[in-house]
């Protein structure tokens, strides 16, 4: 069977955490990660099917062709002649993004309107007549005089699900709150029951992401629509993770809150659900847990949602908090990099077990990792 290069794109400081779920299910299939992304050697209906399946790449890739170029005629030529109904229907409608560096073709306006130029020649020469189709992204990227081809297979980004459509003041992706989970559940890959708590669950991306974890996404479009060839049918989990049995979420605030019960409800969570309209500082004990128990929060940065404290004597109270009200054997925080250079005061209970760096709509942040002692 042709095996094809699909490169899986990461915000950087994500690539191992996406590795990982690859290997979760595809553990036959070659992949490495790289800065940037991982690439993954696959089958074209299986290299497909990772859109439906990983919920931690941004973006997936198709490589297709790969060729030294210093003119235009021979960009145009290349283009003209690379052999697209392999891959397209062609009733597609291209539209080319164009990035270089360190090479002699240096606008990227001309780069983009010679592809396409080339792309419709080869469709005049293929087809009697243009029909209009769907919208199909081609990325061409030119490193010292190299230039590669890669046709977009997810068109949205990928973190957009099509279940969340309530969306709060400061909303994580959902890709970043499952590369989250992913990370616990690689620091405690021993549990198999698992109850989430959210402290401050906003319109509610880490229940969803839990409760929808295992199962494909099948409520948005994808690029692959234009494809030739369709994904893989029958995917299956290979790896044995942890499995969530009750997803428990705090919101102080009332229209947030209903926000979240409505993304809850149009996503069809299955999982026993509890939710609290309380601020998480002032909430009673949690009963004891009958698992493990995660805790994973997305707090304000002080930016778009202000704190009238200091944000690290913020963080600590919510730590205190935290452990007072559900004592989670594991906990995550996604947290602003400008306050993580300091020392915290942490719960006595607690040991950091991870610090992963990478970036947050912009923002410099830290996922900041906890276990108990």
């Amino acid at each position: 069977m042709p095996m094809n290069e699909f490169f899986l794109v990461a915000l950087p400081g994500l690539e191992d955490v996406i590795l990982n779920e690859v290997k979760d299910w595809f553990p036959e299939l070659e992949a490495t990660a790289i800065h940037g992304g991982v690439t993954v050697k696959a089958p074209l209906k299986t290299g497909l099917a990772m859109n439906l399946c990983l919920k931690t790449p941004t973006r997936i890739l198709l490589r297709i062709s790969t060729f030294r170029c210093r003119d235009f005629p021979k960009l145009f030529q290349s283009i003209a002649k690379t052999p697209w109904k392999t891959w397209l229907d062609l009733s597609c409608e291209m539209k080319v993004h164009a990035s270089t560096r360190l090479s002699r073709l240096k606008i990227k306006a001309r780069i983009e309107e010679t592809c396409m130029d080339g792309w419709l020649e080869y469709k005049e020469k293929n087809r009697k007549t243009t029909v209009r189709g769907k919208e199909q992204n081609l990325y061409v990227r030119f490193l010292n005089d190299e230039c590669s081809l890669s046709l977009d297979t997810s068109g949205e980004r990928l973190h957009k699900r099509g279940e969340r459509q309530n969306i709060g003041t400061a909303p994580l992706r959902e890709t970043i709150a499952a590369a989250m989970i992913q990370m616990a559940g690689r620091n405690d890959s021993d549990a198999k029951s698992v109850e989430l708590i959210d402290p401050m669950m906003g319109s509610g991306t880490f229940l969803l992401e839990a409760a929808g974890r295992d199962q494909l996404v099948e409520k948005r479009e994808f690029a692959f629509d234009n494809f030739t060839e369709q994904p893989e049918e029958n995917l299956s989990l290979k790896a044995e993770r942890p499995k969530f049995s009750k997803l428990i979420g705090f919101e102080a605030d009332k229209k947030t809150m209903q926000a979240a019960r409505a993304n809850l409800d149009k996503g069809h969570v299955q999982l026993p659900t509890e939710l609290y309209a309380a601020d998480f500082f002032k909430a009673d004990p949690l009963p004891a847990a009958e698992s493990r128990r995660w805790l994973l929060v997305n707090p304000p940065y002080g930016e778009r949602i202000k704190v009238k404290e200091p944000l690290k004597e913020y963080y600590e109270e919510l730590f205190l908090a935290c452990e007072r009200v559900a004592k989670p054997d594991l906990a995550y925080f996604l947290l602003p990099s400008k306050v993580v250079k300091g020392k915290f005061n942490l719960p006595l209970q607690w040991k950091v077990i991870e610090k992963r760096p990478f970036v947050n709509g912009g923002i410099p942040v830290v996922a900041f990792g906890f276990g108990r002692k």
